[in-house]
């Protein structure tokens, strides 16, 4: 006799689940697509010189020299994934167990530091002071930064033409800049997976909307390791690093494929992890890389073993 019935048999350690999404699915109520907020829509107007390129790939920063590799977003695919995320555990809940973004997938898909110091966001100032008085541009007068404020942060627009910056920055994230000696010594990556995982928390409330956090790394974790509906890309990009350049080149045409393709479907996304299988997923996306001694990738390996604070705010 069929099982009919969907969700938790016992939910008395599950205290939030009725605000989870899945609960509304389960009765039939499917979410709209998720609005994307990740503030990258312009970044193609950024025009870099050779050193600015040469100074991201120094800090860690490389990937953002393509815009092409943070401009990219299967907001269908965000969406089914959303589904499935369980705050409590910071995984996806699939068929078979559970999976997540690590911070191996951190380093190997945005090149961005998972070692190093953390970043802190703990001092005890509050935001618009910190703009207003900290912030150590001698030649920006009080007007100027008044001018330049908006809302929680600092408007890019205003940051792109004086500093050939792009929407809002925070301003006690852009301090972290101040002494480019130091920039590569922190731990960026795992800033941006402690905040993903925090932002997926977030969106799978069901009365949520929208999605912040960096969409990319997730759409490029479930291109690496999910392989129903994976784009093809050309043979050439195999060893290319980080994976974020792989997949910002034009995919080359499918034709027949194994997997139907359901890029920008999310009733066939989620029927499609409905019956997902572990045959469907490349467990070591990355071992090409690690055949060869490089201190990159070494660095990669040891991410995977790596004991780190991801994220400390105190507002």
């Amino acid at each position: 006799m069929a099982n009919d019935f969907c969700g938790p048999v016992d939910d008395s350690v599950l205290r939030h689940q009725a605000k989870h999404i899945s609960t509304s699915i389960w009765h039939g109520i499917q979410r709209d697509k998720m609005q994307i907020r990740q503030n990258t829509s312009q970044l193609n107007q950024w025009v870099l010189t050779d050193y600015q390129v040469h100074l991201l790939q120094q800090w860690g920063f490389w990937m953002f020299a393509n815009p092409r590799t943070v401009m990219q977003n299967d907001v269908c695919l965000i969406t089914a994934l959303v589904e499935r995320w369980r705050p409590k555990t910071n995984t996806f809940h699939f068929t078979f167990g559970e999976m997540t973004v690590t911070l191996e997938d951190v380093y190997m898909l945005l090149g961005l530091p998972v070692v190093g110091e953390a970043i802190r966001l703990d001092f005890d100032v509050a935001v618009s002071h910190a703009w207003l008085n900290v912030w150590r541009d001698l030649n920006l007068s009080v007007e100027q930064r008044k001018t330049a404020w908006d809302r929680g942060g600092a408007k890019l627009s205003f940051l792109r033409e004086r500093y050939h910056s792009n929407n809002v920055a925070h301003p006690r994230l852009i301090a972290f800049l101040l002494d480019t000696k130091k920039i590569y010594g922190y731990a960026w990556g795992t800033a941006v997976l402690g905040y993903l995982y925090r932002n997926l928390g977030e969106a799978s409330d069901k009365n949520c909307k929208q999605i912040t956090g960096c969409t990319t790394l997730l759409m490029l974790w479930a291109r690496e390791r999910l392989r129903p509906g994976q784009p093809k890309i050309a043979d050439n990009t195999r060893h290319m690093w980080p994976r974020a350049f792989a997949w910002a080149i034009a995919p080359v045409p499918a034709g027949k494929s194994k997997y139907f393709n359901i890029h920008h479907h999310i009733d066939a996304y989620r029927a499609m992890f409905d019956i997902f299988d572990t045959r469907w997923v490349h467990w070591t996306p990355y071992t090409r890389f690690y055949r060869r001694y490089d201190e990159h990738f070494y660095r990669a390996r040891l991410a995977g073993i790596a004991r780190v604070p991801l994220f400390f705010s105190r507002t």
